[in-house]
């Protein structure tokens, strides 16, 4: 299930940085209905093949059409996870983000709708995907198809992972098609690894795209995200439903 959660703010809040503000706002709201998975879902998570999959996937809060009223997408296939995130929005505490000179912004929520994925082969981010393979953090170049097809491995692999954490067994469906439309970097930094004094170059990718894949893999990228750092709000996607 996708929940849209909307909120209704007089203010501007375009340039914040929300992904960190709204993980924890998540985490909250849901400690104070189930600490217990809460704790799980924030400490452990699946563990599996040396990697952890947090199953749960969000956006950064997104301006609407509608005036004052701004969005965030969270998303599971875990029922557990589903029915915390149900019942922390029956009361949920106001979303607080940092503005300009540290001024504090407050987001009420408004509204929650629910949606499952329809038929769509085309989607767009609302948060940048992120590659990486074994060999670690990658960079692509979208108008060398050899790049799009790496992108199609590296997308097909971590769906593939995904399902077998999920479902805990050999995953038989493939990606069969990748193709980026208007993608371009988002972002490229130095990410800090586990606040050590490790750093590494980091390249976030947004804008449009195909995916054609079975639809177990297709269900994996619509309520997991894609690529990495996905329980961090990273390669959060909506489909285009035309």
């Amino acid at each position: 299930m996708k929940f849209t959660i909307s909120f209704y703010c007089k203010e501007p809040i375009d340039g914040i940085n929300s992904i960190m503000a709204v993980q924890g706002w998540i985490y909250r709201n849901m400690e104070k209905v189930n600490p217990e998975l809460a704790n799980w879902l924030h400490n452990e998570g699946i563990f599996k093949n040396n990697k952890v999959m947090k199953p749960i996937n969000f956006s950064p809060v997104y301006k609407t059409q509608r005036k004052n009223i701004y969005g965030i997408k969270v998303s599971t296939l875990v029922t557990k996870i589903q029915h915390a995130i149900v019942e922390m929005l029956n009361d949920p505490e106001p979303l607080v983000l940092k503005g300009k000179n540290e001024r504090t912004i407050s987001l009420n929520v408004s509204e929650v709708k629910m949606k499952k994925l329809r038929d769509t082969k085309v989607y767009f981010t609302l948060s940048p995907i992120i590659f990486r393979d074994k060999d670690g953090f990658v960079k692509l170049d979208f108008t060398k198809e050899e790049d799009i097809e790496k992108a199609r491995q590296i997308i097909e692999h971590n769906l593939t992972w995904k399902y077998e954490c999920i479902y805990d067994e050999v995953c038989p469906y493939r990606v069969y098609y990748f193709q980026p439309k208007n993608m371009k970097t988002a972002f490229y930094t130095n990410y800090k690894i586990q606040s050590k004094d490790i750093k590494i170059p980091l390249t976030g990718y947004t804008g449009n795209f195909t995916l054609i894949a079975d639809q177990s893999l297709l269900d994996m990228a619509y309520y997991f995200g894609i690529g990495y750092m996905t329980g961090s709000g990273f390669g959060c996607i909506e489909s285009e439903v035309k």
